[in-house]
């Protein structure tokens, strides 16, 4: 199974004929939005499997409703490698049915019989096939409702060959990405409690830095890469390094990830007034 850039990348160059999204929002869960872009063009057709609305199920021939997470039975692992069991707290409205069941019957229409007829089944399968999870039956989740830690891979993990990373390049600012816990997500943005609590796009910079700009904390200034260009709020942050910059992506505003190139080790961007 491919990285996600990679199967982008595949989509691009006419390898894929179908997409399905299951669950996914590419639109919002890439950092290389031109990526995206060129990749969702490029594909004929498109089918998601999703539970709410977003960006990228908008340009989908199909969407098949799915049931969210308290509406079915199952488990969820998390950062940790602990897996928890989780119960079906209300039906599923309208036509939705759980994941499984709509790959199931995807699987008869395409000629092909999964053998499998419930949440119990697949568990066992994965707990079979899978070392990581052959600790955790449901009779061991049963008796721990704290979970069950994933059983760690015993193979040595691989060297990593040391990789020279470019210099500026004519830029002047190394970029440096990440995420918020709130954001312009699904279940963020379409959620009342949460979506206030989703920050606007800013550029921080070290205050030696920033003084440079000669302008005042939370004016707009244009960021550039080889690529593009976009208008972004600047403001000082002392945690940032001198000579990088930082942005969260997948937030209201600006949306850093026009001068993410995925294709690139690092990506340098210049800094300047409007």
């Amino acid at each position: 199974m491919g990285s996600t850039n990679s199967i982008l990348r595949s989509a691009i160059d006419g390898e894929i004929n179908c997409l399905v999204l299951v669950g996914a929002d590419p639109m919002n869960d890439v950092p290389d939005s031109h990526l995206v872009r060129q990749a969702l063009a490029a594909v004929p057709k498109i089918i998601a499997v999703d539970t709410t609305m977003s960006p990228s199920l908008q340009r989908c021939e199909v969407v098949l409703p799915a049931a969210a997470f308290g509406e079915k039975d199952g488990t969820t692992t998390n950062l940790e490698g602990r897996v928890t069991q989780l119960n079906r707290k209300v039906n599923a409205r309208g036509t939705a049915r759980p994941d499984w069941m709509i790959a199931v019957e995807l699987g008869e229409l395409l000629g092909h019989d999964l053998g499998l007829g419930s949440v119990q089944e697949i568990h066992s399968q994965l707990a079979r096939n899978v070392a990581s999870f052959a600790d955790v039956s449901r009779a061991a989740l049963a008796v721990n409702p704290d979970g069950v830690l994933l059983r760690r891979s015993m193979t040595q993990p691989h060297s990593a060959t040391a990789t020279e990373v470019p210099v500026h390049s004519g830029f002047g600012y190394r970029l440096v990405v990440s995420r918020k816990l709130y954001d312009n997500g699904t279940n963020v943005a379409q959620s009342p409690s949460l979506m206030g609590l989703a920050p606007s796009s800013a550029l921080h910079m070290h205050p030696l830095d920033f003084s440079s700009l000669g302008v005042d904390e939370g004016t707009s200034i244009k960021v550039s890469n080889h690529r593009t260009s976009i208008v972004i709020p600047v403001v000082m942050d002392e945690s940032i390094v001198r000579g990088t910059v930082w942005a969260a992506w997948a937030l209201i505003g600006a949306n850093i990830g026009e001068l993410i190139d995925s294709s690139r080790l690092v990506n340098d961007v210049n800094v300047e007034t409007l």
